[in-house]
């Protein structure tokens, strides 16, 4: 088995389950958090992959930024850039 160790700092998991909430947001939420991290400099230290559930079914979608297990609920589309700035904060992160 071959190890590989990802570039980035902070990694965030956004639940894009194909049924449910989360998976007719998901992935419109994904596209806009890598957006946001773009467009404040954090593209290489903040990473955002597809997940299977959360289980916060029922307040998705759902995005847990996996470092700190801090597990944001019911995101917005105007969240994503608020998300990426708390995270880089909390992670002591700068562009």
């Amino acid at each position: 088995m071959d190890k590989k160790r990802y570039q980035a700092e902070v990694v965030l998991l956004v639940c894009t389950r194909k049924d449910g909430i989360c998976g007719k947001k998901g992935t419109r939420l994904r596209a806009r958090l890598n957006e946001a991290a773009e467009a404040q400099g954090l593209k290489k230290q903040i990473r955002v992959l597809p997940t299977g559930c959360l289980d916060a079914c029922g307040c998705g979608p759902a995005v847990l930024d996996s470092a700190s297990q801090t597990l944001y609920v019911d995101v917005g589309k105007d969240d994503a850039a608020d998300i990426v700035r708390k995270t880089a904060r909390r992670h002591g992160l700068k562009p």
